[in-house]
């Protein structure tokens, strides 16, 4: 896994704010890839370092999320985060961007949906205060599971949202 921060001085894409955006890599991902790809799309120049030789996370309670979604993450069957949820789900929890690359079944959807479901739990209830855009039907079925799941002992609940069906 490795971790970095874009330069911010070429930051020319819409909507983007002036600060560092970390971006990490987990997995078996090309670094000199990911560098094309996200400065030709998306208008960012990154520099990727090492990954941290902090203390890594044995289980999900060192997060410090709500009691109720540590509930929902055990009932899911997590006991130890992935590197992608490592290394995410701390930026995410200070309000952060983060741009998460990762290979198929490594937990990004957890990593980003867990510090959501952190911030719903305070707050107004009963109304629409998250929208996650998803590029097909299925992922956004998947995500509305995963939330369904780790959210399971509280109030919160999601719905699925698509076109082209009868």
């Amino acid at each position: 896994m490795t971790t970095g921060m874009h330069n911010s001085s070429h930051s020319t894409g819409p909507g983007l704010r002036k600060e560092h955006y970390p971006v990490i890599l987990g997995g078996c991902v090309c670094e000199q890839m990911v560098r094309h790809v996200i400065y030709r799309f998306i208008g960012l120049s990154v520099r990727l370092g090492s990954p941290s030789q902090g203390v890594h996370l044995v289980n999900f309670e060192q997060f410090s999320l709500d009691p109720r979604i540590n509930a929902g993450v055990k009932s899911a069957g997590y006991s130890t985060p992935t590197p992608i949820q490592e290394k995410a789900i701390p930026y995410l929890l200070e309000g952060r961007d983060v741009l998460g690359i990762a290979q198929t079944g490594t937990g990004k959807t957890a990593a980003f949906v867990l510090p959501i479901l952190q911030r719903l739990t305070k707050g107004k209830q009963r109304k629409a205060r998250a929208l996650i855009v998803s590029p097909t039907r299925e992922l956004a079925e998947q995500t509305h599971q995963a939330i369904t799941q780790l959210a399971r002992q509280t109030k919160i609940r999601s719905v699925t949202v698509y076109g082209g069906v009868n």
